[in-house]
């Protein structure tokens, strides 16, 4: 419960401007997925799985260009492995399939966050919770990255941000995203 209480107090706390721009980050994320599939003629789904392969160490700001830029000239200023798994994506693969977080080790924590991200532009009302840095230290306190390596770590914080949503009456993603900006003090 100490998870939850942080997470509650880390948004009772914050600048309720903050707070508002924070809550509806996904929808807001997802309509720009709308409009990207739109411009470049192709489908939602697309476009939420090229910006969550992409979104690892990126700005939203930079992760937004760098969809962009994959869409329209077939390459992505991002890390290298990242690119090919937006590439594969843009040429058709099941963005669920390439973004699903890898069986007996790998790049768990990649395919965790990025996998729940995905979820979360997909439709921000379900329960995926993308807990990255920032989203864990709201829930663990000097949470260093290597503390989510563990699907148990990373699911105890994605838990109690669906705890938290549930007495905020948000959705997870809601209560996820506003802890966010609450934290970091900005929506980018």
């Amino acid at each position: 419960m100490e998870s939850v209480t942080r997470i509650l107090e880390t948004i009772d706390r914050a600048d309720p401007d903050l707070v508002a721009v924070g809550r509806p980050w996904y929808v807001t994320a997802a309509k720009w997925t709308q409009t990207a599939a739109d411009t470049f003629g192709t489908d939602r789904a697309t476009v939420a799985g090229i910006v969550a392969a992409l979104s690892p160490r990126l700005k939203w700001a930079q992760n937004r260009a760098a969809a962009v830029a994959l869409l329209d000239t077939g390459r992505a200023p991002a890390l290298a492995h990242n690119a090919r798994r937006a590439l594969a994506i843009m040429h058709g693969a099941d963005p669920a399939e390439v973004l699903e977080p890898l069986e007996g080790g790998g790049d768990k924590l990649y395919g965790q966050k990025v996998a729940a991200f995905y979820r979360c532009l997909m439709d921000p009302w379900a329960d995926a919770v993308a807990v990255d840095i920032w989203a864990a230290r709201v829930a663990i306190p000097h949470a260093p990255k290597w503390h989510l390596d563990r699907h148990s770590r990373y699911t105890a914080a994605a838990d109690a941000y669906r705890t938290a949503a549930g007495v905020l009456e948000w959705s997870p993603a809601e209560t996820q995203a506003a802890a966010w900006v609450a934290v970091r003090g900005y929506a980018g």
